[in-house]
């Protein structure tokens, strides 16, 4: 799928206004000459493929000619222009195009979709699947919407495939055996069908074959005449080496055809047969020649044949196929012990140079050149993959503020896929199914017995996992973490079986990072962190913590931890075990629960923004990025003492907590800071659950709540059924400190709108209301002021 817009958009628009124009002709409604005039403009741009043009074009007229569709349409050239220049602020440009267009003429079919293609691009996937969705309802038949949905599923899902590796592999067999015999056949006849057979077979295992991995169909030269041979090579990247040995060990029988991974030497007395013809070239070991050069450009491998005069002339592609074969050829007459090693650049010569070789001696020449390479089998790189020192660059809220490195040798890794391992891998690691190392961190001040205590008590429940699931295969100790090893088969339920585990005890508090590092990537990793969703799990929420069918229930079941009077709070009597009082600025007090907040500790954490683990490259930005992020913890804290609120800072993940109780009926709102170098988050969030069969109409009550809000939005975990507010304010690394009112319109804006929706919202999701009614009503109770800031009714009790 192409990342810009097909013309149909623009040309709808022309065409639609033209047909409306005829339909109308002898109304009075009448389209002007002039619309259709600029209608059919904005088609030709679009056409033409000049966003640019179209953009200046738009940008002239008068701004009573910009009607809301070829505003849509400047939308389209802006988010165009965005995705060419991955420039983020015309994809922003979009999205102000769009919201200034009036709501008459707005919310509709290219609306939507011109909306959710900038949210996708801007990687706000959630928001952008929600305008794919509602564009889809409008047409749902259209074929741009239901890819651009079904990518931000694959998004959502971290699964870039529809299907897991294994079963991208059987149906890729599935489909070579089926058409095996056609392939062998168009083999058979030499010249262009050979061409045709070295695409087809590619084009058939495309989803499955690393991407640089080599692929040769040929007559096979040292079997019978009438098999045939397919010979896949990884080709450079040794990792590679692990995905083509699953790829062939799990392709069929297919009746007159040999299937190989990697090369195959040649026998001496045999190769004197070996011939094959590609593209109609009659190649062999005595009629090419090849050698090797160094330069500014590198390592190249050339070669020379008289067969090759004239080569990719024509056709370029044929120029590449015929280079794959030349490759496969020599690997061939080394064997096993070039099949990882980098050949160089390859490529043709105009003329033979005095070096050249024929490719039958080719082999003496790379053991004097390569003399460590001859003896290194296959079975040798894959063991060299498993054993290797690496670093991996950290941000941690908790961590010293400097690179670690680690240095692992999983030998028992490498023998767990040698020796009886049935199958390697079921997904690719895209998917988020790998082998690799589980690092463990336990904090800086944490001594060598209790960090090999934790890794042990890991591993051990480790090895009690479904083998289905997770495999050991081995642990030990690193300078900066410990690790259990081992692969991975499922990637969900891994997940899922680490946080039951986690959620036990104080797990969580004593441990604070978990680091899976695949050794099918060369950076990164999956950081496994509290703040993430599977920290603790969805299921910890406590039952009485429900919506009910019963407003007087629910409400009851909300306030089960807070059975103070009102009254005694109100006065400033607090009772010292449980209560203290966070607010005091001349207004209204506020009331929070210490012991309560204990027990929603873990349950927070799910719904704050993910982690502060970072990848870096660059140790002088991490450290301008922490000295940043210390000064705007330190400018937010003696804000809060200023107000006089009190807070709360989780030592795992550096959120600050607070809360206040309101008269509506959400009472209890919870607010988690979270504050990173050039960023402020705030997300307030209901303790309350909306039920399973309601959360479709409490979505559609907070998306038309969420429409024209200027700073921030609400949320709702449809798996979860929890409401919040969030809200941000960007502090980039060259800006000044925000400022005091920042900070109080920051803290005070989701208390404003839990105050504002509410009430509405509890009777949405109480099912008593329709969204539609609830919104409005709300939205009746208040007078938003020219900032946008809202302005609160009633008042917060202590």
């Amino acid at each position: 799928m192409t990342l810009t817009y097909d013309p149909v958009g623009a040309s709808k628009f022309a065409a639609e206004l033209r047909e409306l124009q005829e339909e109308n002709a002898a109304d009075d409604i009448g389209i002007s000459a002039r619309a259709l005039e600029l209608a059919q403009a904005i088609a030709d741009f679009t056409e033409a493929g000049d966003d640019e043009g179209l953009v200046k074009f738009v940008e002239s007229l008068p701004k009573e000619e910009r009607i809301p569709g070829i505003e849509t349409e400047l939308a389209r050239a802006c988010t165009n222009i965005g995705i060419k220049t991955n420039d983020r602020e015309w994809l922003k440009r979009a999205l102000r195009v769009l919201d200034d267009i009036p709501e008459d003429y707005s919310e509709n079919f290219w609306w939507y979709l011109r909306r959710g293609t900038a949210y996708l691009r801007l990687e706000q996937v959630v928001i952008a699947q929600a305008h794919f969705k509602a564009a889809l309802d409008f047409d749902p038949d259209d074929e741009e919407a239901q890819d651009l949905l079904e990518e931000t599923e694959f998004f959502l899902h971290g699964q870039p495939f529809e299907d897991p590796f294994r079963t991208r592999v059987e149906k890729a067999w599935a489909v070579f055996a089926k058409e095996a015999p056609e392939l062998d056949a168009s083999l058979r006849k030499g010249g262009a069908p050979t061409l045709w057979t070295q695409r087809r077979a590619r084009e058939i295992l495309e989803d499955v074959l690393p991407e640089d991995a080599a692929l040769m169909v040929i007559p096979d030269p040292l079997s019978p005449k009438d098999r045939t041979l397919l010979a896949v090579s990884p080709c450079g990247w040794r990792l590679n080496a692990f995905i083509t040995a699953e790829i062939v060990r799990r392709a069929p029988k297919i009746p007159g055809w040999r299937i190989i991974g990697g090369a195959e030497a040649f026998p001496k007395d045999g190769s004197d047969g070996v011939r094959f013809t590609i593209c109609g070239r009659k190649l062999t070991v005595d009629n090419v020649w090849v050698w090797r050069t160094s330069g500014p450009a590198g390592r190249r491998t050339l070669f020379w044949s008289e067969e090759l005069e004239g080569i990719g002339r024509a056709d370029p592609e044929e120029r590449d196929e015929v280079l794959q074969s030349l490759e496969w050829l020599l690997k061939t007459t080394v064997g096993e012990a070039a099949q990882m090693h980098w050949l160089g650049n390859l490529d043709f010569a105009r003329k033979k140079s005095p070096k050249a070789v024929l490719i039958r001696d080719f082999a003496e020449v790379f053991a004097k050149e390569e003399p460590a390479s001859v003896d290194f089998t296959m079975e040798d790189h894959l063991k060299a993959v498993t054993e290797g020192e690496g670093a991996l660059w950290l941000i941690q809220p908790d961590f010293p503020r400097e690179v670690g490195h680690y240095r692992t040798a999983c030998v028992e890794l490498h023998e767990a896929f040698v020796t009886g391992n049935p199958v390697f891998m079921k997904e690719l690691e895209e998917v988020g199914a790998t082998a690799g190392v589980l690092m463990t961190g336990c904090g800086e001040d944490a001594s060598a017995n209790e960090r090999e205590a934790f890794r042990r008590e890991l591993a051990d429940y480790l090895a009690t996992v479904p083998a289905d699931v997770f495999r050991r295969t081995g642990d030990g100790t690193g300078a900066w973490f410990d690790y259990v090893e081992g692969i991975v088969w499922d990637s969900t339920r891994f997940l899922d079986a680490l946080a039951d585990w986690m959620r036990e005890g104080d797990r969580a508090e004593r441990f604070p990072a978990l680091i899976w590092h695949p050794f099918l990537r060369h950076t990164g990793g999956i950081e496994l962190n509290p703040a993430r969703k599977y920290w603790p799990g969805r299921d910890e929420w406590d039952a009485e913590d429900d919506w009910t069918a019963d407003e007087e229930d629910f409400f009851e079941a909300s306030d089960d931890e807070d059975d103070e009077d009102p009254d005694e709070v109100a006065d400033g009597e607090f009772d010292d075990e449980d209560d203290e009082e966070l607010f005091d600025d001349g207004g209204d007090d506020l009331d929070f629960d210490e012991k309560a907040d204990a027990d929603e500790e873990v349950r927070t954490k799910p719904f704050v923004a993910e982690g502060d683990y970072r990848l870096l490259e660059d140790c002088e930005r991490a450290k301008l990025l922490h000295d940043a992020e210390e000064r705007l913890r330190d400018h937010f804290e003696g804000f809060m003492k200023r107000i006089g609120w009190e807070y709360d800072v989780e030592p795992t993940t550096g959120l600050y907590f607070t809360g206040v109780t309101l008269s509506e009926p959400l009472k209890d709102v919870r607010i988690a800071v979270e504050i990173e170098s050039e960023i402020l988050q705030a997300y307030a969030y209901a303790r309350s659950i909306v039920p399973e069969a309601n959360r479709p109409a409490a979505a559609e009550f907070l998306m038309r709540a969420n429409l024209g809000l200027k700073r921030g939005a609400f949320e709702l975990d449809m798996d979860t059924g929890i409401m919040r507010y969030h809200t941000y304010v960007d502090v980039p690394l060259d800006a000044g400190l925000p400022s005091e009112q920042t900070l109080r319109n920051f803290l005070l804006l989701p208390v404003g709108m839990f105050e504002q929706y509410g009430k509405s919202f509890v009777e949405v999701a109480l099912g008593k209301k329709i969204p539609a009614r609830a919104v409005e009503e709300a939205e009746s109770l208040v007078r938003g002021t020219p900032d946008g800031f809202p302005t609160v009714i009633g008042t917060a009790e202590a």
